[in-house]
Formats: structure tokens, sequence, C-alpha cells
């Protein structure tokens, strides 16, 4: 995680939007749900991890709060958690393992911005995994819409494996 801190203060961000950090977990679990439940627990060793920044700016907010975001060293890190469990979410079963693909959440402003086109571009790849997923849309997807926390983005829920009601985060404590 140190890594992408050192990527974002170094690169000019034009010239790492191709390079996401990603991250392989070698663990192989039965279902979907365990699968889901052991990227939560990877993702709060994370903010346990950064103990000097995480959302230090954003304290007096909740992670159930739409404008909490995922902070590694000061970061907004925005997290795409596939697993080899799913079933209706092809585009989130890349291999047979949990992959996490980390994108600082600017990222996305530069690639399908808010403004002059950025909206067509993010309906265009939706559209896209929609027709790679067999019709399949994730309510949660929102990027853009102010009313959806990011964490309720990192993973998809299928019938086996439902997004919990209130964020994974809000129990851990430092």
């Amino acid at each position: 995680m140190d890594r992408i801190y050192r990527v974002c203060q170094n690169i000019p961000i034009k010239e790492r939007l191709y390079f996401p950090l990603i991250i392989i977990l070698n663990w192989q679990l039965d279902s979907l749900k365990d699968s889901q439940n052991k990227a939560w627990e990877i993702l709060k060793e994370i903010y346990y991890y950064d103990l000097e920044f995480f959302n230090k700016d954003m304290s007096t907010l909740g992670s159930d709060d739409k404008d909490w975001k995922f902070k590694f060293n000061g970061v907004n890190l925005f997290f795409n958690i596939n697993h080899p469990q799913h079933k209706l979410h092809r585009s989130r079963k890349v291999n047979s393992f949990i992959t996490m693909v980390v994108n600082p959440s600017e990222n996305f402003q530069i690639v399908a911005p808010l403004v002059n086109g950025g909206r067509k571009v993010s309906n265009m790849i939706r559209d896209r995994v929609k027709v790679y997923n067999n019709g399949i849309v994730a309510e949660t997807l929102g990027i853009s819409d102010e009313t959806k926390p990011d964490w309720k983005q990192y993973q998809h829920e299928e019938s086996d494996a439902e997004i919990p009601s209130v964020c994974p985060f809000h129990m851990v404590e430092k």
C-alpha cells in the first residue's frame, strides 16, 4: 500500500491511470460469503496498518456517510474486489483467487468526469458490463451517485452473499 502512495505522490495522474495496484490473495474459500468476509478482514488490516493518516480529515464522518472515503496515507482509494465464486457478476470473477484492483479515487474523475461527457463514458462502461454479465448490473454501483458510499461498491452481492447493512469499518477501532 505504501507503493501506491508513492506512485500517487510522484507520477502525474494521467500517467498512472493504467497502473492500478493488483492484490491477489492466495485463499480459495468455499462460498462467496466467506470470500467477501475475508476481503473485509483484509481491508480492516490495511485500515489498521495506516495508523497515522486514515480518515484524519474525515474523522467526524461515519463510514456510512456518502462523503466517507477509504484513505491510506491521505490518498482516497477505491477497491474493486473480485471473487472466484461469482456466478451472476462475471465481470467480478477474474481468476480463482480473491483479487483486489486498487485505484486512487481521483482516477475516476479523469477517466469519466461528472461533466463534459463523463456520464456518457460511465454509462457506456456500465452497458458493456451489463452485456458481459448477461444483463446483470449491481444495484450498488454508482461511483457518481452521491447517495451511495464507496464501500458498498467494492463488492457485489448475489443470492448467497449480501452486502452488509452497516459498513464493516464501523466497528473497527484503533
